[in-house]
């Protein structure tokens, strides 16, 4: 496990072990279990999400609550990370990071870039009033595992416009995606 500060307090990522040869792979993805201090906040639920359109977005909120563990398993997907708390030092500050199965060739300078043929796995582990949104790069399907600290709850949500991120526009023209309001 090797782990990395993002600008953003309370955004980490966490690169974990992946063994893999011609047949698959094998990936880490909370080495020493309820012991994994990236889990210390509790185990409110687990879910999987997928992804099916290129460049479509997904997700686009935060938690008021809930700490969540992202991981990309299929597919290839940037992921922005955008701080929405009031009172913050970053606040409106933005982290990019391209996560999923394969490196994507057109990476932009600037963006982490983590992927399982590079032998490890991207755990994102994001604090309450955090946003992310995720869309995928690739046309195969991103499959997505979300661990998070607090049972569902539709209170513990904010779905901020995507139009709200700081320099959207400039942000998904990097990336090859269009943004229009």
């Amino acid at each position: 496990m090797h782990i990395i500060k993002t600008p953003i307090e309370d955004l980490t990522v966490i690169l974990n072990k992946v063994i893999g040869d011609a047949r698959g792979f094998l990936a880490e993805m909370a080495p020493g279990g309820s012991q994994n201090e990236f889990l210390s906040k509790g185990f409110g639920n687990l879910y999987a999400s997928v992804a099916t359109g290129k460049h479509v977005a997904r997700a686009g909120h935060y938690h008021f609550k809930s700490w969540e563990n992202h991981y990309t398993l299929t597919g290839t997907a940037f992921w922005l990370f955008t701080d929405f708390r009031q009172g913050s030092p970053t606040l409106g500050q933005s982290v990019e990071i391209i996560a999923g199965a394969k490196a994507w060739p057109n990476a932009p300078q600037g963006a982490m870039h983590y992927t399982l043929d590079q032998q490890v796995m991207a755990q994102v582990y994001c604090g309450p009033g955090i946003n992310h949104v995720v869309w995928p790069l690739t046309d195969e399907p991103v499959v997505i595992v979300d661990a998070t600290s607090e049972p569902y709850s539709k209170e513990d949500y904010s779905y901020p416009k995507i139009e709200e991120i700081p320099n959207i526009d400039k942000i998904l023209k990097r990336y090859g995606i269009n943004f229009s309001i």
